[in-house]
């Protein structure tokens, strides 16, 4: 895999024109894209010359903040100008986590891997498989984004989107998404959360693999996920994922409105 190409081509396809969908719109402000949505505001694309970068973090505060959302910029780690996380900092905004974007070669095939014992996959097309999901999401991250399961289960219908559960003889460990964009060459991983006492059984490496099979079946070529450094990235590299690039979410929440 040539990695430069590769997240050349992530940064045309998903960031410069990235898709509109769970209630989010695209808008273009000089060399930011944004995608406005319901509940919060993503910043998925900015390069201003360094001599402006100071000025267009300050026009994006002042235009998005009054909106009262949460507003996230996605600085990856070869985004121009370098200063910038400096300046996002002095303007507000909190730095998350460090993650790292990585893809797979879906022309590839994933090592083998022993399945665990009584281990099941089944795939969340209706109501009540989708609130163990979200038991197994609260369980394995401590909290869920209501507004984001609420956008998801409206979507369950949707042939692009492939959500499972596994299933340690009938109890649901583990669970996470797979999302395929019509046009694009990368589908996306979010969640794979497993519950504690099931970790470290091979069952996230399954995950991987179900998710894979069903992004494969619509001719996707990568698959992409940002990994928490701590948790998934290890896993996703001894399966074959390359890391392309660093992420950091600066987060900059609504001004208070007060009692």
């Amino acid at each position: 895999m040539n990695r430069d190409e590769v997240l050349a081509l992530f940064d045309r396809e998903m960031r410069l024109h990235p898709s509109e969908g769970m209630g989010y719109r695209v808008e273009r402000v000089g060399t930011v894209v944004r995608l406005i949505g319901p509940h919060e505001h993503c910043i998925v694309y900015a390069r201003p010359p360094p001599e402006e970068a100071a000025r267009v973090v300050a026009e994006q505060v002042a235009d998005l903040r009054p909106l009262g959302q949460t507003v996230e910029w996605k600085v990856y780690s070869h985004d121009q100008p370098p200063e910038l996380p400096k300046l996002l900092e002095r303007a507000g905004f909190v730095v998350k986590p460090h993650e790292t974007l990585m893809v797979f070669d879906l022309q590839e095939n994933l090592p083998p891997s022993p399945m665990p014992v009584g281990l099941e996959f089944r795939r969340v097309l209706n109501e009540s498989a989708y609130a163990e999901l979200e038991a197994v999401d609260t369980a394995a991250f401590g909290s869920v984004d209501p507004a984001l399961h609420h956008h998801i289960r409206g979507r369950l219908g949707d042939p692009h989107l492939g959500v499972f559960v596994a299933y340690v003889d009938g109890k649901p460990v583990s669970g996470g998404r797979v999302e395929v964009e019509a046009g694009k060459s990368f589908a996306g991983l979010f969640g794979g959360g497993t519950l504690p006492e099931f970790r470290a059984r091979g069952i996230y490496h399954q995950l991987v693999r179900v998710r894979a099979e069903f992004a494969r079946g619509f001719g996707v070529r990568y698959l992409g996920v940002e990994a928490i450094d701590t948790t998934s990235r290890p896993i996703l590299e001894r399966v074959g994922f390359t890391p392309l690039a660093g992420v950091d979410g600066w987060v900059l929440k609504p001004e208070s409105t007060g009692a």
